[in-house]
């Protein structure tokens, strides 16, 4: 049922001031997370694979959705969300900072 979930939730476009990111490299994609249920992304590593991207993963980004799994406090399955980062190609779903302009495309 949870895959069933998130596969219509990437067949959806994403919401306004959300931003799908796919990556399909292996290894990290240098960003470092909050603890909080959404996470927060605190840092965008130089060089990085989500550094390269067009538009760049914003700082203060949060990410609502890995891999159409969406992350809520009630669920609770926050390390088997997590787990998702591991795998390629890996989905984020990430809303833009309400301080940063909001980039053209929905899609990176």
């Amino acid at each position: 049922a949870r895959a069933e979930a998130a596969a219509k939730w990437l067949a959806k476009e994403p919401k306004k001031g959300t931003v799908r990111y796919t990556f399909k490299e292996e290894g990290p994609l240098g960003l470092r997370f909050s603890k909080d249920i959404p996470p927060w992304i605190l840092v965008v590593s130089d060089g990085s694979p989500a550094a390269k991207k067009a538009p760049r993963v914003p700082v203060a980004g949060i990410v609502i959705a890995i891999n159409g799994y969406e992350i809520t406090e009630e669920k609770g399955d926050m390390q088997e969300v997590m787990q998702g980062l591991k795998k390629r190609p890996v989905i984020l779903d990430i809303d833009w900072p309400v301080d940063q302009d909001l980039p053209i495309v929905n899609r990176a």
